[in-house]
This record gives C-alpha cells, sequence and structure tokens, in this order.
C-alpha cells in the first residue's frame, strides 16, 4: 500500500511542479493594452526567468494562448471581444524587455470598456506610450484619409457686420447720456451706512459724483475707440467709405 501511495506521488509531482511553475509565470507576467476604434495593442511582458520565446495562437473568439517549443500553454486568456486572427499580428521581442507586441484587428469596430473576459492572475494595465483618446483618434484618422479640409478662413463681411452692430448699440447708449442708476447707488450707501454709521446723504452725494466721474471717463474711452475704429476700418477690411452721390435727373430740351 505504502509503495502504490508513493508512486501515485512521485507520478504527480513532476505534474505539480509543472502547474505550479505555470502559475508563476502567470503572476509574474504583465499585460499593456491600448484601444483604439479598430484595432487594440497588447503588450505581453514576460518573466526574465526562465525566457522562452512563445508561440502565439490567436481564436476569433478572443483566446490567445502562449506556448513554449515543446507545445505547453504557459498562458492562456480572453478578450472581452471577438477579433478577426487573419488581420492580426504579433512579434517576439527580448530587449530591453522580453516581451510579446499583438496589434490585434477588431471583428467589429468600437471601443472596449475591459481588456479580458477572462480571470487573469498577473497585471493588468494601460499601455500609456500608445494610448490615445477617442478625439485623437478621430483627429488623426481625418488628417490621414486627408478628409479634413483646409481650415475655415473668417468671413470679412461678417466680422464688419459684427462690428457695426455693437459701435451702434454703443452710439446708441452715449446719445441717450443717461445718469448713473440712482437705485444701485441708495442701496450701496445704506450698506455703506449701516456698516460706518455715516450720515445718508452725504454717503450718497459722494457715491453719486463717484458714478458721474466713472461714468463720464469711460464715455470718454467709448469715444476714443470708436474714432480709433472708424479711421482704421479702411484698413482692416480693405474698403473706403464712399459718398454716395445724388442723382439728379436729365434735363430734357425744349
Amino acid at each position: 500500500m505504502v509503495s502504490v501511495v508513493a508512486c501515485v506521488l512521485g507520478f504527480l509531482q513532476p505534474v505539480c511542479s509543472e502547474a505550479q511553475s505555470h502559475d508563476s509565470f502567470r503572476e509574474k507576467t504583465k499585460l499593456l493594452w491600448a484601444d483604439r476604434r479598430e484595432v487594440l495593442f497588447l503588450t505581453i511582458l514576460l518573466p526574465r526567468t526562465g525566457w522562452f520565446e512563445p508561440n502565439v495562437t490567436l481564436a476569433a473568439s478572443g483566446e490567445i494562448v502562449l506556448a513554449s517549443a515543446s507545445g505547453d500553454a504557459m498562458l492562456n486568456v480572453t478578450l472581452s471581444n471577438e477579433i478577426d486572427p487573419r488581420r492580426c499580428t504579433w512579434r517576439n521581442r527580448k530587449s530591453p524587455w522580453p516581451r510579446v507586441e499583438l496589434t490585434l484587428a477588431k471583428a467589429a469596430p468600437g471601443r472596449w470598456s475591459e481588456l479580458l473576459s477572462s480571470s487573469f492572475s498577473g497585471v493588468v494595465e494601460t499601455d500609456w506610450k500608445k494610448y490615445q483618446s477617442i478625439d485623437d483618434e478621430l483627429d488623426e484618422r481625418e488628417r490621414i484619409s486627408g478628409v479634413r479640409g483646409k481650415p475655415v478662413q473668417g468671413a470679412p463681411q461678417l466680422a464688419k457686420a459684427v462690428d457695426d452692430y455693437f459701435l451702434h448699440q454703443r452710439r446708441q447708449r452715449l446719445e441717450k447720456n443717461e445718469s448713473p442708476s440712482l437705485d444701485a447707488i441708495m442701496k450701496e450707501a445704506e450698506r455703506e451706512m449701516t456698516r460706518t454709521q455715516g450720515d445718508f446723504n452725504e454717503i450718497v452725494q459722494r457715491l453719486w459724483a463717484a458714478a458721474k466721474m466713472d461714468q463720464t471717463t469711460l464715455r470718454e474711452r467709448e469715444i476714443a475707440e470708436d474714432a480709433w475704429a472708424s479711421e482704421g476700418e479702411a484698413e482692416r477690411y480693405g474698403t473706403q467709405r464712399r459718398k454716395k452721390r445724388r442723382r439728379v435727373a436729365p434735363q430734357t430740351e425744349l
């Protein structure tokens, strides 16, 4: 009986040792991925110890198998979506770190929310060197395909119309010559009187004089800006104001 148990244990020892070796390999393996709309970049970083040049097998279901030269499956993971193995590429790299670099063509375009649908005891991280946001990817695709046209040029006539509108609004405000808001000054005077316990009439007169001075300064500045805008209009828009000639009806000879 003892000999039978010993034989069984002796038979299982290589199997257990091989399973532990595979588990250790998976735990030390790191997956770096960068998602794009039509492809997925996957880098499998392998442990330095016991390095081997793996054979890669890809399935349409998204299963990826890394096997040794003897055929042992050292790594087996399943992606979260299907791929097209015919359009996928991969290569082994030994320096500066042993790794397998894969470019996986997706069966259907679209971004993936996660990399794997199967459990994985190793590390999964984003490959920030190859990462690209959706907006950046669309910009790159448009630039490469030539779909994006030339930048839209500004419309001088539209810009002039906008400037004329605001200039008209400002001139109307200046022509009205409105006084500062008495209601706003009264409220400010009440707050200041409560805070300082000063004379209300004196505070109102001081705030009114300051508001009038500020308004006068603002109007003078606006008038100067309007004069500058009128003088530079021809230079900025390439046009010159022309006086309209009065049309005179032709005289008929008697």
